[in-house]
């Protein structure tokens, strides 16, 4: 869409154990033996209960063989085994394929299929994949409940189990009930001393200490733990993850003391049951090290980092994860990774420090971008090079199917076919790898370390790469000589809401005024200096002040975040900016620094890591000896089809709703109101670039990027330019989207093109502009950063790409992007056109106001 004028919670991530029922034996199976293997697992003796059951499964010379039943009960109880070990790409195959088979053999309500089913949603959620968990644990409930009734203990386990799923989604009131349900009723049915009891009220404990119940939260994981040691022994897993709910509720209650005289124990325990990588053992790792931190050890808090660290990247990189399985698992670890860069930064070890810190950031886009990079090398030979894209254009199109799913239950079979379609990529990958050492060296992301700092940076300009933990935040500086230098920049208090509020302020012409007038919200200054941005019927903060003018958060933070620095940077006129968490979200030249506005003295640039921007500088090397024969590519003033009032409404229904799908996405298809000034915008560029290529009104659609990229003509273009609406999915990155024509679709073609879609497009541009609105917003994930359409760009072999915070004002964008390209055309770098063409219309009347230029920011290699 365009414009026209007018504190850190303590509780850990403590994964809950996997403990997958089946609930029907086969008659001829040899019950001693699976029973002696069931014991093996819940005592902690994971490989050997696995040791065990692949012999069962393995036909014997004149021994009875087991039926075509009994294997698939056998293979059920693998996939705890396999989760318990940490070996998640394999449990969640395995997961797959016995669903789908006791769902072919029994049908969907018999009680193997709702166990698998259970099994199924609780590896996704160990996974990260939490809407795939809760639809499927939602339905595997229902059907418990339907076929074996409330009070059966498949239907408490399967309670047990979708709380947990809610508790992942911020749904603490739902998780707290269905807790406490599932616990009354095992109590009821089996006893206050079964083991299933026991560990209902173990995970109470852990949704008490997420509903901030510190005292009910210590009691319940003390009762949990005594409990399950008496019944379950010391050793046993369901114990261990008892006695860690406990610590947690104990640390944050502010217990240190008590929790750090217990937490050892556990960490032995946990290397003995689980092994040195496992989550559980990694989690504990982590807690040990910050209540050594709190208790003013950071000396024995820093002697566990490199084995966290390890195994952190072991269980990140393991096989058979799709990407977004690899963020969510690396989100549960990013802040400990942030941790540990801080601790070795105070305690004055840079190289270390600054290794941790671009490991926490932008490693799915850095793997990404690498894969695309050795994919189309000429490392391979011919026919393999074809071989891998071909799977990976196969890849691209599962994507591209399961976002289309209409609902999770459609998009179910489509998961499984492009995991397993994942699956046969990476075993190609994997041979090629071993055949091809070069290929293999540009598959692997480089993380840029000390050494390679030197040079790195140009001369003349910082890297200022932020790291935020809750609200404690700090910064990792570099510049040419390489040296990285660490500087803590301490809490600060709701700092999310007061970039948010500068943000939507500064986009509104009136400011703060215009803030309230037009979303009916106020900015409060509380009495320890810190702000809140709130609605105007919401309760005034306890002392709080109205904030009458935006300067007062443009003064706070740069007071905090920038001025820190400034021994550092106040002698750089060229900055590159890493920022971290809603810090994506800040246009930094607003800021005060020294008495003065960025923008007045600094050209700057954003990247999410150094890593990235290495990359990102030698691809945009790289292109310079690359013929591109076309200068830009503009597309503007799509075909909308929709009345301005009915276009209003209907894109505000469309911002409400949570939307999971392209499905959603065409039935939305007359939210988008036409613009015709974009044609304006792009006749403005072909004036600047002759050597051009434009498509405007039914012309600028999907359809016309298809037929590009497929001739290969899309590397042709240096600078590609659309003009158009752009859609912010807050729920799925993947859905973010440009809006293209809506009119006279083409076969295969919806008008919306998906960072989802946008890695199967081949680029060679230096810059992509998306004169759209909130193209540089998205959902922030732990250690990524903003995902969505930027992102998608970058893996499509684009190298800078600029963006808006806020809506595009029609009238102002024609001059606005002619002026900035202008600069380009004349040999100017991407970051200091930018900031020229700010700087011009910020000098001018009737432009000065910020809303008018302040929402582009460049992201890149600058």
């Amino acid at each position: 869409m365009r414009h026209t004028r007018p504190a850190r919670c303590c509780l850990r991530r403590c994964a809950l154990l996997a403990a997958g029922v089946v609930l029907v034996s086969c008659g001829g199976l040899q019950r001693q033996a699976v029973e002696r293997a069931a014991a093996m697992g819940q005592g902690g003796q994971h490989a050997a209960a696995e040791t065990a059951l692949r012999e069962l499964m393995q036909p014997r010379q004149g021994a009875q063989q087991i039926s075509a039943d009994e294997a698939l009960l056998l293979r059920s109880k693998l996939i705890p085994l396999l989760e318990n070990q940490g070996r998640l790409g394999e449990a969640l195959e395995l997961a797959q394929q016995v669903h789908q088979q006791w769902k072919a053999r029994r049908g969907e309500r018999a009680p193997n299929t709702i166990a698998a089913l259970g099994n199924l949603g609780r590896l996704y959620a160990a996974i990260g994949r939490l809407p795939q968990a809760l639809q499927a644990q939602e339905q595997g409930m229902r059907l418990a409940i339907e076929v074996m009734g409330a009070w059966h203990e498949a239907a408490i386990s399967a309670r047990n189990n979708l709380a947990a799923t809610y508790l992942g989604l911020q749904r603490v009131d739902d998780a707290l009930r269905l807790q406490e349900t599932a616990l009354e009723a095992s109590r009821r049915t089996l006893g206050a001393t079964h083991l299933q009891t026991l560990v209902a009220l173990s995970n109470l404990s852990r949704t008490y200490l997420a509903a901030g119940r510190l005292d009910d939260a210590v009691a319940a994981g003390a009762g949990a733990a005594q409990g399950l040691h008496e019944v379950a022994g010391a050793a046993s897993p369901y114990a261990l993850v008892a006695r860690a709910h406990h610590v947690a509720a104990l640390s944050a209650r502010g217990d240190t003391a008590q929790a750090l005289a217990l937490q050892p124990a556990l960490l032995a325990a946990s290397r003995s049951v689980w092994g040195t990588q496992h989550r559980f053992t990694l989690e504990q790792l982590a807690v040990q090290a910050r209540l050594q931190a709190r208790s003013g050890r950071p000396a024995a808090a820093l002697a566990l980092a490199e084995g966290f660290i390890a195994g952190a990247e072991q269980v990140r990189s393991q096989p058979g994860l799709a990407a977004e399985d690899r963020r969510a698992l690396f989100a549960a670890y990013a802040d400990d990774y942030r941790f540990f860069s801080a601790l070795h930064g105070a305690a004055g070890e840079p190289a270390p420090g600054f290794r941790l810190s671009e490991l926490s950031k932008a490693r799915t886009l850095l793997e990404s971008m690498s894969q695309q990079s050795a994919s189309r090398s000429s490392v391979l030979p011919e026919a393999e090079r074809q071989r891998l894209q071909q799977l990976e254009q196969a890849l691209h199109e599962h994507e591209k199917l399961i976002s289309e799913g209409a609902d999770a239950r459609a998009r179910e079979p489509l998961l499984l076919r492009r995991d397993a379609a994942l699956r046969e990529y990476e075993a190609v990958v994997t041979a090629l790898k071993a055949q091809y050492p070069k290929f293999a060296q540009l598959r692997d992301p480089r993380i840029v370390a000390a050494a390679d700092l030197p040079g790195l940076v140009p001369r003349g300009a910082v890297y200022i790469g932020y790291g935020l933990r809750g609200d404690h935040l700090f910064a990792w500086l570099v510049e040419h000589e390489g040296l990285p230098r660490y500087v803590d920049l301490g809490e600060i208090a709701h700092l999310a809401e007061a970039v948010e509020a500068l943000r939507r302020a500064t986009s509104h012409v009136r400011g703060l005024q215009g803030l309230l007038a037009a979303e009916g919200r106020r900015v409060w200054r509380l009495p320890d200096g810190s702000f809140r941005l709130r609605e105007r019927a919401a309760p005034v903060p306890p002392g709080a002040v109205v904030v009458e003018r935006e300067s007062e958060l443009i003064d706070h933070l740069g007071s905090r975040l920038l001025q820190p620095l400034a021994a550092l940077i106040g002698g750089r006129r060229h900055w590159i900016v890493s920022p971290d968490g809603a810090l994506a979200q800040l246009p930094f030249e607003l800021l005060a620094f020294q008495g003065r506005r960025v923008l007045e003295t600094i050209d700057l640039h954003y990247a999410q890591s150094l890593s990235v921007y290495a990359m990102a500088r030698a691809q945009q090397l790289a292109y310079r000896g690359v013929a591109r024969p076309k200068d830009l590519l503009a597309l503007g003033n799509p075909a909308y089809e929709a009345a301005p009032a009915d276009a209003a409404r209907t894109r505000s229904q469309l911002r409400a709703l949570p939307v999971h799908s392209e499905h959603q996405l065409r039935e939305a298809r007359l939210a988008w109101v036409p613009l015709p000034g974009t044609e304006l915008e792009v006749q403005a560029l072909r004036r600047v670039f002759p050597n051009s290529d434009a498509y405007l009104a039914r012309e600028a659609s999907e359809a016309t990027l298809q037929r590009l990229n497929q001739q290969g003509a899309l590397k042709d273009y240096r600078v590609l330019h659309f003009a158009v609406h752009g859609h912010l999915s807050t729920v799925d990155p993947a859905l973010s989207s440009l809006v293209l024509s809506q009119a006279d679709l083409a076969p295969g073609t919806d008008g919306y093109v998906t960072a989802a879609e946008w890695p199967g497009y081949e680029l060679r541009s230096d810059l992509t502009i998306l004169s759209a609105c909130d193209t540089g917003l998205g959902p922030q994930v732990a250690g990524e950063g903003v995902l969505g359409l930027p992102f998608a760009l970058f893996v499509a072999g684009n190298v800078n790409t600029v963006l808006s915070l806020w809506p595009v004002f029609d009238d102002v964008a024609p001059i606005f992007m002619e002026k900035f390209l202008a600069r380009i055309k004349a040999g100017a770098g991407a970051s200091k056109a930018l900031a020229d063409t700010k700087r011009e219309l910020a000098a001018q009347p009737k432009t000065r106001h910020p809303a008018y230029w302040a929402s582009f920011v460049l992201v890149g290699a600058g």
